[in-house]
């Protein structure tokens, strides 16, 4: 099967039924050519023997699932920091876009890689003609916690990095805009 999308998934100090929730998410997802790598970035090898376990209990668990088939377990053997986490994922995938997702993130809808690859591939300028697409596309996130002046603190740091021809998409598939 081709693949058009991996989603990287690093993992460092991520509790078991965190990194299953977001296995779970990306299964449920509509897509039908995606690949999962998870990268462990774990430094222990309790850690790391974790990790490995839960990735594979989760395929046991979900084996008719056609994503569940596309998981892959990567060892990083040592701690070297998210960047190095998701350069390994990049460098180990086969799909033609990457989605980057972080182990304790929901993908909310089951549509969200298809209309993510949807914008990045193709999307409508308005004049009825499809665009040739865009080389980064953002969704929206939401904080959710218990402590509302942590989330609130926690969302001052999450700022993003936009760059040109970059279009937010909203759960909704609606578009907020063009960034430059």
């Amino acid at each position: 099967m081709p693949v058009d999308v991996t989603a990287t998934v690093p993992v460092c100090g991520i509790a078991a039924e965190v990194l299953h929730t977001c296995l779970e998410s990306l299964c449920a997802q509509d897509f039908p050519t995606l690949e999962i790598l998870v990268i462990d970035d774990n430094g222990s090898e309790k850690a790391q023997k974790e990790c490995r376990g839960t990735v594979q209990s989760f395929i046991r668990q979900h084996k008719g699932n056609a994503h569940a088939k596309h998981i892959t377990y990567i060892c990083q053997g040592a701690n070297m920091g998210l960047v190095e986490a998701r350069r390994t994922g990049a460098e180990r995938a086969n799909g033609s876009h990457l989605l980057m997702v972080d182990a304790d993130d929901t993908l909310v809808s089951p549509e969200a890689v298809s209309r993510l690859y949807r914008a990045a591939v193709t999307m409508p300028d308005g004049t009825g003609f499809p665009s040739p697409g865009f080389d980064v596309v953002q969704c929206g996130s939401v904080l959710t916690g218990t402590d509302s002046a942590a989330v609130a603190e926690r969302s001052k740091t999450m700022a993003p990095v936009l760059q040109p021809e970059v279009r937010t998409v909203n759960a909704d598939g609606s578009l907020e805009g063009l960034f430059f």
